[in-house]
């Protein structure tokens, strides 16, 4: 069967609407915690897998910056974030998740879903 180019863009955006947004599912902390320790690994739970090789310090961003190790975890869809040491005190963090992120199948965030989280320190 060969589809016309008009019918191959059309199969397209129909199975594009079927895939469920990628997005950050939940955190811990959670989004808005506030008297956070100092010491917090920080998790993140994405809604779809994750390409491992589009996990990394750039990719996903602590905000102000620290020192620390992201990672996916075995689960394919946590990132955690390990700050190498505490974090300081009484201060708003932001983690963002950029678009380089990717899903399994090439996905990436769609414009406009919850890509940030943020939760102030102890």
């Amino acid at each position: 069967m060969n589809l016309t180019s008009s019918q191959a863009a059309e199969s397209l955006t129909r199975w594009a609407s079927k895939v469920p947004a990628f997005q950050i599912e939940s955190s811990d902390p959670a989004s808005a915690a506030t008297g956070v320790p100092v010491n917090k690994i920080i998790n993140l739970v994405m809604s779809l897998g994750i390409d491992s090789s589009t996990v990394n310090n750039t990719n996903v961003t602590l905000s102000p910056s620290v020192a620390r190790t992201t990672s996916l975890q075995l689960d394919g869809r946590t990132i955690r974030i390990s700050p190498s040491s505490n974090l300081a005190a009484i201060t708003t963090y932001t983690v963002t998740v950029t678009n380089s992120v990717r899903g399994l199948y090439g996905s990436s965030y769609v414009p406009g879903v919850q890509r940030t989280t943020s939760f102030t320190t102890a």
